[in-house]
């Protein structure tokens, strides 16, 4: 086996010579790296290259192997990796004890070389094929995602252009706040919209462009974050982002974010309000002054830093040039003003198919995109 292919264990004990001895057993199959300490093998796995599977000792001074596998265990980056505990403690309560702190596997000394070999074959196996799994429902997950977008797009132009607007905001926000699963808040914010389907298109169009509803209209508006809510927990992973989506329904920013959740929530409110402020006509210096006066207790340094920036730079494009994933700077209107896409549309394959193939005679021969 190449020394590329190999996967690579990580050997946590205190004593050398039971380095040694996983060492020799492991070389030709494995690239070992070792830890001396749980502090040490838990600076390994942050810092330095994630481990396929870590062989960890029991009893060692100052941070026992049950300590370092619960902090595994409890780090999103972390928690998939495979631990087998391996210890001279061999009692049914100390074998419990183990796999219920997350263990996958637990071998006792003094160890059998080829108990140590197929257990480690074993949960590496098992670990490839969670890992296969697990992508292949993202890329259903995604493709869900994709297509729910493109219904949207075609059905509600205006509510797919607020979904894009608040996507690019929600995306810049999260990363530079460095949340934990930024997709999460992107893929919230993409879908926020998807209720709108059930709605009457010129109540939506109404709603996203900033007119004044009736109170009547308002009340139904008012209803498709729920809608949204209903689409989407009905989707396998997407039952937080469909949480997230659900806040925005009578969303009222009250106090600072405690937790992860709060802030995926905080910043998806204030891209919509950002974003409520600038459809009925005032530039984002204007809109976000209104939110800092309004909200000042929110504005710490990250937060007040990630959302002055500078939007980026707009420039003509010409239609034959359009891409997947450029974002219109402004509307596009038809030859007779009628707005045929709406700034701060994303756009997809299927809408530069439209473009080529049926608005081309409509619409002018450059497009502004930021």
């Amino acid at each position: 086996m190449k020394n590329e292919k190999k996967k690579t264990i990580l050997v946590v004990d205190d004593v050398s010579g039971n380095i040694d001895i996983f060492r020799n057993i492991l070389f030709e199959t494995y690239n070992v790296i070792v830890a001396k300490s749980g502090q040490r093998a838990l600076e390994i796995v942050k810092y330095g290259r994630k481990p396929d599977l870590i062989l960890l000792d029991i009893v060692m001074p100052n941070m026992d192997g049950y300590e370092v596998c619960r902090r595994l265990k409890s780090s999103p980056a972390t928690r998939d990796i495979p631990i087998i505990f391996v210890s001279g403690k061999d009692s049914p309560l100390d074998i419990t004890k183990g796999l219920t702190n997350g263990a996958a596997d637990y071998i006792t000394k003094p160890i059998n070389p080829l108990v140590v070999k197929s257990r480690i074959k074993t949960h590496i196996e098992l670990s490839a094929h969670r890992e296969r799994l697990q992508q292949e429902l993202q890329s259903m997950v995604r493709a869900c995602v994709n297509t729910f977008g493109e219904i949207l797009s075609c059905s509600h132009p205006q509510a797919f252009a607020r979904a894009s607007r608040l996507k690019a905001s929600v995306s810049s926000l999260a990363k530079k706040l460095k949340l934990n699963d930024v997709w999460k808040c992107e893929v919230a914010a993409g879908l926020s919209q998807i209720g709108c389907v059930l709605l009457p298109r010129e109540l939506v169009e109404s709603a996203c462009s900033g007119d004044t509803l009736s109170p009547e209209d308002e009340a139904i508006y008012a209803n498709y974050p729920e809608l949204s809510h209903q689409i989407l927990s009905k989707i396998p992973y997407l039952k937080e982002c469909a949480d997230i989506v659900l806040s925005l329904k009578n969303y009222e920013i009250k106090n600072a974010p405690k937790n992860d959740e709060d802030l995926s929530k905080l910043i998806l409110g204030l891209s919509m309000k950002l974003d409520d402020l600038q459809v009925k006509g005032m530039t984002r210096a204007e809109a976000l002054s209104v939110i800092r006066q309004k909200f000042p207790m929110l504005f710490d340094e990250d937060l007040n830093q990630a959302l002055g920036e500078v939007e980026k730079q707009s420039q003509m494009v010409s239609t034959e040039s359009l891409s997947a994933g450029m974002v219109l700077a402004s509307n596009v209107y038809s030859e007779d003003g009628t707005i045929v896409l709406p700034f701060g549309t994303e756009l997809s394959d299927s809408l530069i198919l439209k473009i080529s193939q049926f608005w081309k005679s409509r619409i002018p021969g450059s497009i502004e995109i930021k």
